[in-house]
């Protein structure tokens, strides 16, 4: 329990000093289009989860051998992995269209997924 606070808190703090960081580097109005494409990227990763994982359970659970139980798990994947692919898509062309040449962006990619 101790341990799981101590991440959790190591991550905020982390995320805290970031957004700080990108606030001064990018400045307020990019630091705007920069939130604006984490926001759009956030939308389509709740698509991607919104009831998945449930519906993957029940149908893998309702199936009646392992061969149809690995290709629901297979599909589920890839229906995940498709849209978490398009809103990494939509962040990219959102920000990079608003905020050209601007080489923090890249660190900002890596720490907010």
């Amino acid at each position: 329990m101790i341990g799981t606070l101590l991440v959790r808190s190591a991550g905020l703090l982390l995320a805290y000093t970031m957004t700080v960081s990108l606030t001064r580097a990018l400045g307020g109005a990019d630091f705007g289009h920069l939130a604006t494409g984490i926001s759009l990227a956030a939308v389509f990763s709740t698509c991607a989860s919104f009831g998945l994982p449930m519906l993957a359970t029940r149908d893998i659970a309702i199936s009646t051998n392992n061969k149809e139980s690995a290709s629901l798990i297979f599909k589920f994947f890839a229906v995940a992995f498709i849209l978490s692919l398009l809103g990494a898509l939509a962040f990219s062309v959102f920000v990079f269209l608003l905020l050209p040449g601007q080489p923090v962006l890249l660190a900002a990619l890596f720490v907010f997924p």
